[in-house]
């Protein structure tokens, strides 16, 4: 929808006519937004407190160990007629620490980690030392305009593969197998294609994190 424009924007028409036919749509909603949009206002005008029921939480990767820093809004909603009430044996938040406990990036070593060392060329910035890595030392929030990021410790541009990576999106033959699914075919996509894809994703880390608790919490 866009920070800027907020309902000004032409994409905010999408914005409405998915809610206004979320409730005949489907039965359950997973729902991911910048930090700064106001979910629970959509979820209390759209779906009401009458048989609809939801969780919202705010995760970022690296909650999980890894080294990208997106915080994102994240909520899951669901016809509780059809889906049920939240099964108490697995709390929400108690499952989403769990899976923070675990340390996700152990599992597969093939993907990036803490200890990025990069600053952006590309965007336009107020000083003139520049967006540069996070204080934890962490990749920052990638944009669709991140076509420059250059890593201080390899001294060259980063690639649309390690911008893809860092959200452990699996590209290559290793990363597919490591992941057990199959690789993203960005392989016909120009470089700049990818970087503006790699720069809208979503972390899965945080979206599994948000799909296993549904399912441990929804019959």
């Amino acid at each position: 929808m866009g920070l800027r424009k907020k309902e000004a924007d032409v994409k905010h028409r999408v914005h409405e006519h998915y809610y206004s036919h979320a409730k005949e749509s489907a039965d359950i909603h997973i729902i991911e937004n910048v930090t700064e949009y106001q979910l629970q206002d959509y979820v209390d005008l759209h779906f009401g407190n009458v048989g609809w029921d939801s969780r919202i939480v705010k995760l970022d990767p690296r909650c999980f160990g890894y080294g990208c820093a997106r915080p994102r809004i994240y909520g899951i909603i669901w016809n509780v007629a059809y889906m049920g009430q939240w099964n108490p044996d697995f709390p929400f938040l108690e499952v989403l620490s769990a899976l923070q406990e675990a340390n996700l990036k152990d599992y597969c070593t093939d993907f990036p980690r803490n200890g990025w060392k990069v600053c952006d060329l590309n965007q336009m910035v107020r000083n003139s030392r520049g967006r540069t890595e996070c204080k934890d030392g962490s990749l920052m929030t990638l944009t669709t305009n991140s076509g420059s990021l250059f890593s201080k410790a390899s001294r060259r541009v980063m690639d649309p593969v390690e911008l893809f990576t860092t959200h452990a999106l699996p590209l290559t033959s290793d990363q597919s197998e490591a992941a057990g699914a199959p690789p993203l075919g960005v392989a016909s996509a120009s470089k700049t294609a990818s970087v503006r894809m790699a720069g809208n994703a979503m972390s899965l880390p945080c979206v599994g994190a948000i799909i296993v608790a549904a399912i441990l919490g929804l019959s």
